[in-house]
């Protein structure tokens, strides 16, 4: 074991940190995220090596291993970041057909307004043209009414073939 000595060492997040070459606040997300186990001694949270080994930050002889998170970029591997730019187009893609099917949907909005105002507006008319049929035919004679109910011979023909 190089760096480390014992596997079973407790090291103090600071350390651990710059033994695998993270940032102290990187290393305590993982360790809030569940991804690295740490355990508390004294109020103060400390990482055994052997955990270090299991997440893949030390190797097995308690070496650091390269890591892609802060400036421990490895050199000359490229495909990572081809991988992420290929990525990033596909959603810029995504991102252009999703804000024309916003446009689309908000013109579609708008035409559904105003239909619905005209339909509101035909629904009112036809609201007052029922009041005023309903209102005339209470203005007629009570004999005009009443020999409304009872139809003629010509008038029963009439109404029986619409």
């Amino acid at each position: 074991m190089a760096a480390t000595g014992n596997p079973t060492r407790l090291l103090p997040l600071r350390e651990a940190a710059s033994l695998v070459g993270m940032s102290q606040k990187a290393l305590a997300r993982r360790a809030e995220r569940g991804s690295l186990r740490v355990l508390v001694k004294n109020g103060k949270r400390h990482v055994p090596t052997s955990e270090l080994m299991r997440s893949g930050l030390l190797d097995h002889e308690g070496n650091p291993k390269a890591s892609n998170e802060g400036n421990q970029t490895p050199r000359g591997n490229h495909e990572g970041f081809a991988v992420l730019l290929e990525r990033l187009e596909k959603l810029v893609a995504e991102n252009a057909a999703l804000r024309q099917i916003e446009a689309q949907t908000g013109t579609l909005e708008k035409e559904l307004a105003v239909e619905r105002e005209s339909r509101e507006r035909a629904e009112a008319a036809l609201f007052e043209a029922r009041a005023k049929l309903i209102e005339r035919e209470a203005r007629r004679p009570w004999w005009k009414r009443l020999s409304q109910g009872r139809a003629t011979p010509s008038q029963a023909v009439d109404r029986a073939a619409s």
